[in-house]
């Protein structure tokens, strides 16, 4: 690793020399221009980037070489530094200009979605993530944001249909379009293993699409990364309601003594997380036995 880190930074670096020769050969140069723009992102070096900019953005380089794509990619290293700067309404201009001059860019859709996203406006952020998924449909960064808004909207559109509750509480969208969100986050955590969050929202979606053997496995893998993540002292402990969760489909999906088993350990597992998310420090044990106490003293009134 060390090796390839070496050999990494010393192709950066030659990189960089060979734009800082085409800069002083040709200033103007627009691809030049913008590929130096989109170092001095990295850089947050934002007068760099301006300056870099500036005429392809304002449409007045009156070098022959220019084109949509350019001034498109120039608006669009514009975006990003604002983006990473937290300045959302400056980046969604900038974007928006990017797709303006060159509607085929995706890269910009992908950067409004974000920001469209980050701003709570789920609709347009759709929009977006669908033209960037079109384009790119292998990305990881793409698909992980449009499965996460195609998990949001098909569960939006359940409960507006008046879809009920699907077993542990995801709600279904039909017509096979949870299978479909699956499919599009099956391929994240292919990808990155360790993504909790899109784990999760595979199991949502896998349960909302009946798949109970699916969603439990899904859910156990959360489970186990919480777990990891808790042992590193780098991360809360499992929550109650994903132990229910999982309970609720391994007494489903569960045969025998064995399936009796581990869904009551889980049951018992929920009720102590549940406890202590609420500020107590009984084990589930005490508190089934707590519960049965009053169950039976209230059989006998």
């Amino acid at each position: 690793l060390e090796a390839a880190a070496e050999t990494y930074t010393a192709a950066v670096q030659r990189g960089l020399e060979l734009l800082r020769r085409a800069f002083n050969a040709d200033p103007h140069h627009p691809a030049v221009n913008v590929a130096l723009a989109q170092h001095f992102v990295l850089k947050k070096d934002g007068a760099a980037v301006d300056h870099l900019t500036d005429k392809l953005v304002r449409g007045t380089s009156a070098i022959e070489l220019t084109t949509p794509r350019l001034r498109a990619e120039a608006a669009y290293q514009r975006a990003r530094l604002h983006h990473q700067d937290g300045k959302l309404d400056r980046a969604e201009a900038m974007y928006t200009a990017a797709v303006q001059m060159d509607e085929s860019f995706a890269a910009a859709a992908f950067g409004l979605a974000q920001v469209h996203l980050a701003k709570g406006d789920h609709k347009s952020a759709m929009l977006y993530a669908e033209r960037a998924y079109a384009a790119h449909p292998d990305s990881v960064p793409v698909l992980k944001l449009y499965g996460h808004l195609r998990r949001r909207r098909d569960a939006a559109d359940a409960a507006a249909q008046g879809a009920g509750l699907v077993s542990v509480g995801s709600l279904g969208a039909g017509a096979g379009r949870d299978k479909e969100t699956a499919s599009i986050l099956k391929k994240v955590v292919e990808a990155d293993p360790a993504d909790l969050d899109s784990r999760l929202e595979l199991g949502d979606a896998l349960l909302a699409s009946g798949d109970y053997p699916g969603a439990l496995g899904a859910y156990e893998t959360a489970v186990k990364i919480y777990e990891n993540r808790a042992r590193n002292g780098g991360g809360p402990d499992v929550p109650a309601a994903l132990l229910n969760n999982c309970a609720v489909l391994c007494a489903m999906t569960g045969k025998g003594v064995d399936g009796y088993d581990k869904s009551k350990a889980l049951f018992l597992r929920a009720l102590e997380a549940s406890a202590a998310e609420e500020g107590g420090k009984k084990t589930g044990a005490q508190l089934d036995a707590q519960k049965e106490r009053k169950k039976a003293a209230k059989s006998a009134q």
